[in-house]
């Protein structure tokens, strides 16, 4: 007799997440462009910051670049072009 009750505990159980689950899914999509907008909102800066941070990685790539040029490091120099070849064979 235990056994069956447990059941039916289990039973009613899933069958509350199951209804609470369905009505969940029917408000998502209201739910996900309130999000995206306060995404948006929050991080609207965020491009920004992006370009200028890959410009900063450019111009630092650039004083590599020149430094090893400056320095003869012809090593370094191979290396850099043979890593530039590998980018813009993989573009």
């Amino acid at each position: 007799m235990p056994a069956a009750t447990i059941d039916a505990v289990f039973l009613l159980a899933g069958a509350i997440v199951v209804g609470l689950t369905a009505v969940i899914a029917r408000a998502a999509a209201k739910n996900d462009e309130d999000v995206a907008q306060a995404l948006v909102a929050v991080l609207g800066w965020a491009e920004a910051l992006w370009r200028a941070v890959f410009v900063g990685v450019l111009a630092l790539a650039l004083v590599v670049v020149v430094e090893a040029l400056w320095r003869r490091r012809w090593d370094l120099v191979r290396d850099l072009l043979a890593a530039a070849a590998v980018v813009v064979g993989a573009a």
